[in-house]
């Protein structure tokens, strides 16, 4: 699956950062994402780097820095330019290029559900974090989970309209170790972290008495504070502590530069309106990025008394608390004196940070959360809402729709409001025609239950291995969530634009045969983009065919007709030049008689029509075509599976009276490379695709009818 963080980052640290690395300013987009990575800022949510090992492909956006932004603008010639007012608009466009399964937005309140409305590609799975203020009348209905450490935030997450949340902390950067020179503390206190007037009173506070303390004739100590205080005017006392704020490694390295680090939290509140006051929402729990980062870097810890701590931490044996300003000063000259128990104290607090918070650990929960919620082992339906607390068993599928309050066992399908149970399924077993089990099944008959299309989907669904490739195949359960993803697909748009280019742009008057239209996912997005449009298949299945087709007519308002073909198409059933476009998508290659076929074709187009066949398998050698066989996952149950070479295909067009006029390679569009974005630097190598003695290659074709000047 592909998973695409978006994150922010302090304006502060993009200025430093870029100041001290200017020739960064005109490196490529990757390398300066990398560059930024590899310093350190904000690693503890850092996710995306760390989410590959667990089999993803990844993407990592930072979303307000002008320079790595502006370097994707130019490689995607773009004609935008970045600035704020088109930060949103640049994002939307990286994350439809990408196309992820999973969108983790750590900023859900830049980012909420307002901006994922204007989103074309429709993720399985959207996620936010949040541990900060949240604004009032934020919108997270179009979140599947909300993740937290915080349960007050958590509840209210649920208010907010979020379809679940989880209980969840980041994990610390466990490499930058490697990255801190061996350093010998010269303060005993350092603090390092921000100081507002509106946020952290009561920490600027903890701060100033720590200050006063520290300058007492008798029984003094010294402190290094780092504070990122903006414009915030600082306390005298305070004013000789302070060296400034320090992001990414310098911040660790300041982490290690003391002897004791200090934390306390700020205000974490559900803002309202002017003249309302704010709602606490952490209440007695903390989440401070600090609590993990100090003891990630080996530093002992001293941090404000929370109910939560405990959760996370051995109070007294592994981090140290205090309840108020005295607490906080005595310990800190205690734990000067006793410099042995401290730092006990402080590689206990590292192991166990290192053992449960690391990013490695964090990251492998986080997997766990995405494969609750959608992952390989279960099919959450569009907009479905799972409450607290429930559990999607491995296999299971709930229906479109559907609102789950109780858990769903494995291989069982549920729907409704509230969910109830539908069926079981079997697992993933090899099928057996007659035997075969499927959420198709909740409207079936006799006869579609013998379609082996059915069948070989549904054994596909039910086995993890297949679930993915079932997905790309658009040939899930979900009918409605296939339909609308496909018409919001690059590739849908890249063959509407090709077929516009050649004189066939939507129009109600321009006839559309969609051949071996399946489930009828092109069926709808052809007719929701404005032709007229008829669906011909020879499978009447309630999974792959007519059946499952039938359920999209009206979808979004959008109507279309469908018929039934005979099997050996020999004789397709219109009339002479009765269309102007004949759709055929991942059919070609299973036709038996290629030129028969495409003479019924061009005898059904109308003049200046266009026959558009697409992603079709074509070999270089008889090696391929019997890997080919040997490897495809349907075929011995559809038994109907083929490739050509490529100049079967193109006699087979000529003798049949059709001129190609676009031949597209592997590589030449978005249209083949689908479910890989297309990458225009990529050439097709077509002597060393000869040279293979395993794999296939998918050709689209675009013909009109030959005319002879």
């Amino acid at each position: 699956m592909k998973f695409l963080q978006v994150h922010t980052f302090y304006q502060a640290y993009l200025d430093r950062f870029y100041a001290l690395n200017p020739m960064l300013k005109t490196a490529s987009f990757q390398e300066q994402i990398d560059a930024l990575v590899k310093d350190g800022f904000s690693g503890i949510h850092m996710f995306a780097p760390y989410m590959a090992q667990h089999g993803y492909e990844c993407g990592l956006i930072i979303s307000n820095n002008a320079h790595s932004q502006a370097q994707w603008l130019a490689s995607n010639n773009s004609p935008l330019a970045f600035n704020k007012a088109n930060e949103l608009e640049i994002v939307r466009k990286q994350i439809e290029l990408f196309d992820p399964d999973v969108l983790y937005l750590s900023d859900p309140i830049g980012f909420d559900s307002k901006f994922v409305n204007t989103l074309s590609c429709k993720p399985r799975l959207i996620v936010g974090w949040r541990a900060a203020d949240i604004p009032d009348r934020t919108d997270w209905s179009r979140f599947d989970v909300i993740l937290s450490g915080l349960a007050g935030i958590r509840k209210i997450a649920l208010d907010l309209g979020a379809k679940s949340v989880e209980n969840f902390v980041p994990g610390f950067p466990q490499w930058t170790l490697s990255q801190m020179p061996q350093i010998e503390p010269v303060y005993d206190v350092v603090f390092t972290g921000s100081w507002t007037a509106g946020q952290h009173g009561k920490r600027n506070h903890l701060l100033t008495q720590v200050a006063r303390a520290s300058q007492t004739d008798s029984n003094g100590f010294s402190c290094g504070f780092y504070l990122n205080n903006g414009r915030a005017a600082l306390p005298e006392e305070v004013i000789s502590c302070n060296h400034g704020p320090r992001f990414g490694m310098e911040m660790y390295h300041t982490l290690r530069s003391g002897k004791i680090a200090i934390d306390a939290r700020g205000d974490i509140r559900l803002k309202k309106n002017t003249g309302q006051t704010a709602i606490d929402v952490a209440q007695n729990e903390t989440m401070n990025m600090r609590i993990f980062e100090a003891t990630g870097c080996g530093t002992f810890l001293l941090t404000e008394y929370f109910d939560n701590l405990a959760d996370y931490f051995e109070i007294g044996k592994e981090i140290e608390v205090f309840r108020d300003e005295k607490e906080l000063v005595d310990k800190i000259r205690y734990y000067l004196d006793h410099p042995q128990q401290r730092e006990e104290i402080a590689k206990r607090g590292q192991q166990r940070c290192l053992r449960d918070y690391s990013m490695a650990a964090r990251s492998a929960e986080f997997d766990k959360i995405i494969k609750k919620h959608i992952g390989d082992k279960a099919w959450i339906g569009f907009n479905s809402i799972i409450l607290k607390g429930v559990t999607i068993g491995e296999g299971a599928v709930v229906g479109a729709g559907s609102v789950v309050t109780k858990d769903v066992p494995v291989y069982t399908v549920v729907g409704g409001n509230p969910a109830k149970v539908i069926k079981k399924l079997n697992g993933a077993a090899e099928p057996k025609p007659k035997q075969a089990n499927s959420v198709s099944e909740v409207h079936t008959s006799s006869e579609s239950v013998q379609d082996p299309y059915d069948i070989a989907y549904r054994w596909g669904w039910d086995d993890p291995k297949l679930r993915e490739l079932i997905y790309l195949c658009y040939k899930t359960p979900d009918f409605v969530e296939n339909a609308r993803r496909f018409y919001a697909s690059g590739e849908f748009a890249e063959a509407v634009g090709i077929l516009s280019e050649m004189g066939q742009a939507p129009d109600a008057n321009v006839r559309v045969l969609d051949f071996g239209c399946g489930n009828g996912v092109a069926s709808y997005s052809l007719a929701r983009a404005g032709y007229q449009v008829i669906g011909f298949d020879s499978s009447s299945g309630e999974l792959a065919g007519l059946g499952a087709a039938k359920k999209l007519l009206g979808l979004d308002g959008f109507n279309f007709k469908l018929q039934h073909a005979d099997a050996n198409c020999k004789n397709i059933p219109f009339g002479d030049q009765s269309f102007d476009v004949v759709w055929i998508r991942e059919v070609l290659h299973h036709i038996r008689d290629l030129t028969g076929f495409l003479k019924e074709v061009r005898r059904i187009l109308r003049p200046g029509g266009v026959v558009c066949s697409m992603r079709d398998h074509v070999i270089w050698n008889e090696q391929q075509r019997a890997h080919f066989f040997q490897t495809h996952p349907f075929n011995h149950i559809t038994k109907d599976e083929g490739c050509y070479y490529l100049n079967e295909y193109v006699q087979a067009y000529e003798n049949s009276g059709l001129m190609i006029e676009r031949t597209y390679d592997p590589y030449a569009t978005i249209i083949n490379t689908y479910p890989r974005p297309y990458d225009s630097s990529k050439i097709f190598d077509i002597e060393a695709a000869k040279a293979r003695q395993t794999g296939n290659d998918l050709y689209s074709f675009f013909a009109k009818e030959y005319v002879q000047l």
